[in-house]
This record gives C-alpha cells, structure tokens and sequence, in this order.
C-alpha cells in the first residue's frame, strides 16, 4: 500500500490541495480504473498523454494527481485541484513501487522467458494459491510501466509476489530487476524474439539470464534443464532447483499421451499423472515449471495436480474456442518463430471433417532476418498439409510466398486485420478449424471476434 510518507519521500517540486487524512488506496495510471482514495499518475504514453485525463481521473475519485512540472507550469484554471508535482511521472511510479517493495518480506519470483512466460505465471499463481494469497502480474504488466503498477497493487494480505519480467531493449531485465527485487527467479525458456533489438541468440540470452543475476546469494533459481542456456547458467552463491524431461533434473516431466486437441496427459515427478486442460505439447515444459515452484514452496503434491487440472489457460494463447461455425485457436497475442511452429503443430494435429485454415499476423520485432523468418514459416505450413492459408501484414507476404512455393494451399494475403474481416464470410466455412495468430500489434484479436 502507498503512504503519504512515500509521496513526500518522492521529494515533489511541489504540491497543493492535498487531503490531510485520507488514506491512499492505490495508484493508476488509466482514469478508468480511478476508484475513491487512488492516486492518478499522468504519464507520457506513446499514443495517450495521462495530463488530459487529470479531472476525468479526480472526478472519479482520485484523491490527488501526480503531474509533471513541464506540464504543470503551462496549464491554467488548476489552482483547486490536488496535484503533486514532478520532474517525470514514469521515474515518480517507479520510485513508488520500490518505496512498496522495500516493506514487503514474502518471496518475489520473477519470471521471464522467449515463450511461455505468461503461461507459466499463471500456472505458478494457480499452484501457490492453494496455499498463499498471491500478487501476479495482470496480463502483460511486465514492463517499466506495467512491473511498478503490478507491485502497487499489492494489499496487506498478499505473502507471496509473483511478477512477470519481459524486455526488447538490453538492460532491461535489469531495470526491472533494481524495481521488483526478487527473490527466486524462473526463466521459462531462451530463443529468437525480440531479434530486432539484439545482434545474436547470445545477446537475448544474456539478457535474459540479467534476472538469475539479480537474485541474492542464498535465493532460489529454476532451471530449465532443456534449454542449454538456462541449463548452463551457473552461480555458487545460489539455490539451483531444475527440472526438465532429462533425468538428471531434480524435478522430471514426461508426456503419457495426447488427445485429439493436443491437450497432453504427463507424468510429473513426485505428482503422478497430471492431466493439462490447455493444448499443446509444450505446455508439458509451463505445468514441470509451476510443479517445481509449487512443491518447493511448501505445497502439498496432491494440491499441485489438482490445481494444474484447473488450469483453463490464458486469453489469447491457445485458447481453443467453439465459434457459430468454426472452430477457433485463439493464439492472437502475441508471435515468434518458435511459438509459430508449436501453434501449426497444434492445428495440424486437430481432427476435422473439413478444412485447416492459419490466419497468421506479420511477427513484429525480428531483425534483419525478418523476411527469412516468415517464408521459412510458410515452408513449414506447406509441409504440415495445411489447407487454407491467410497472411496478414505487410512481412506475411513472405509466409505466402513460403507456401505458394511448396504446396498447393489455397492462399490469401491483406494488408491489414480490417481487411481481412472483411473476406472472411468468403474463406471460412462451417465446419473449418481456424488457427488465428501473430504479434500482438496486427490485433488479429479482432478477427477472433468476427468469426
């Protein structure tokens, strides 16, 4: 919870108006998610300026406003209103948020990882909930921005955090890190994302391995014993707890079978049979992971299984869903090479009496091998006898062109998710599986809905 000490401890240029009792329950940075005794942060986004939303913000209940100087000195008719004033809004949020995490004494397990990371969060939170009250990350908070309002969510009853780290810039895993503090750390996996920032697999690897870094001497790290890169990483002053599909992790996890909807049943060491409500075969890797975490900490094998049996998945990643006509893979939030493969894997396994159709979104954030990335996509749509395939952006032409060359899909290409939709009625009949997936700025989430 933030104080009125933790406001002054900001050092503000200036201040007016402020309540003398009140209590502060929360801060924001979105006027519509104002509630009585929040404080509104007016940052600077890249689309929104938060100082237009200041009397939205207080209308709603907000009992003061943080604001910038360079803001405030140019603004008029504001002399009634409650403002702190600032040199920079988004360095006032972080300061608040280490101001709250240096009070809280419970485990911090930071999370990060190419694929898998959200998944994976969720499993963990799942898992610990049957014995902790959890903080988790909302959605994808997990930048510099979104990891400091995660932690100022957190209310007296919360005894364990578990916050997602993600990153496209070097430094910043570190940067997150010098905010959230943690604890333990998981990295869930290492490859090709984000390419367009970094040179090299090695450069995102040492990003990545910035979080196993900044945890204490004497604090836990976990393991990924299947990727070498995780599984290399070592440090004497640490816990080391792995696990993996590999016999020599402490924790071992093998698939036993796999339904027509790709959703596995696995032996999990020390569990027993787990059977994954959530499809794909590498989710094998997220439940090991959760099971790790939660049998490290105290919860009761028995209660793992069940709570990974409840598990029903995330929005927007592979979340199979039964259309009026369709059946639909909801994989729209985001896209790398990797997980493009393991969502065609999954569509080209699914049972169907008609037609599989991959309405695939350019992956943003890839380098100078963009181009090469999205054909090679397509050649492996071509060899997985894929039957209708839909690009959409202007790097899918590449998927098109990888399809076109090696099989005899049907194909259709659009500038953008508008466009698309607009030709559905002539591409997608009854009866058709449908895989929709890319990054999560082609918002094919949009065609999800529409069909």
């Amino acid at each position: 919870m933030i104080t009125w000490d933790d406001i002054q401890a900001l050092k503000p240029l200036r201040t007016q108006n402020l309540p003398k009792e009140e209590s502060i329950r929360g801060a924001d940075i979105d006027s519509r998610r104002m509630d009585e005794g929040m404080i509104f942060i007016a940052r600077r986004g890249e689309e929104r300026d938060g100082h237009e939303y200041i009397r939205p913000a207080l209308q709603s209940g907000a009992v003061a406003a943080i604001i910038e100087q360079r803001w405030f000195q140019d603004a008029e008719d504001i002399n009634d209103l409650p403002l702190i004033v600032v040199t920079d809004a988004d360095q006032a949020l972080r300061e608040l948020a280490k101001q709250v995490r240096s009070r809280f004494t419970g485990p911090v397990l930071g999370i990060t990882g190419s694929n898998g990371k959200t998944t994976t969060k969720e499993m963990v939170d799942e898992v610990l909930s049957a014995k902790y009250n959890v903080l988790s990350t909302p959605g994808n908070f997990n930048n510099l921005w979104g990891l400091p309002l995660a932690i100022l969510r957190t209310k007296p009853e919360h005894d364990f955090w578990v916050l997602e780290h993600g990153m496209n810039t070097t430094g910043e895993i570190a940067a997150l890190c010098d905010i959230s503090r943690p604890t333990c750390g998981l990295i869930t996996t290492i490859a090709e994302s984000h390419t367009k920032f970094f040179n090299s697999l090695d450069e995102i690897a040492a990003e990545k391995l910035s979080l196993f870094n900044a945890v204490p001497s004497n604090g836990v790290i976990f393991k990924n014993r299947d990727n070498p890169y995780t599984a290399n990483y070592y440090s004497e002053n640490k816990i080391a707890i792995t696990y993996g599909t590999e016999s020599k992790a402490n924790y071992t996890g093998q698939i036993a079978s796999v339904d027509a909807y790709s959703r596995v049943q696995c032996h999990i060491d020390k569990i027993g049979k787990v059977k994954l409500r959530v499809p794909g075969m590498f989710q094998l890797i997220n439940a090991l992971a959760a099971a790790t975490v939660g049998l490290t900490f105290g919860i009761p094998a028995p209660q793992v299984k069940e709570q990974l049996e409840n598990f029903s998945g995330v929005p927007g990643r592979v979340n199979i869903l039964e259309k009026r006509q369709c059946t639909v893979i909801d994989d729209t939030y985001n896209a790398n090479p990797s997980s493009m493969r393991e969502a065609v894997d999954i569509l080209a396994k699914m049972p169907t009496g008609n037609r599989r159709i991959a309405i695939l979104g350019d992956m943003l954030e890839l380098n100078s091998t963009t181009e090469q990335h999205h054909y090679e996509i397509g050649e492996y749509l071509a060899n997985h006898r894929i039957d209708v395939v839909v690009g959409v952006g202007s790097h899918s032409e590449h998927i098109i062109e990888g399809v076109r060359e090696h099989s005899d899909a049907r194909t259709f290409h659009f500038p953008d998710y508008a466009a698309c939709m607009d030709r559905l009625g002539d591409i997608v009949n009854a009866g058709d599986i449908v895989l929709v997936k890319g990054s999560h700025g082609i918002h094919l989430e949009n065609v999800v809905e529409a069909l």
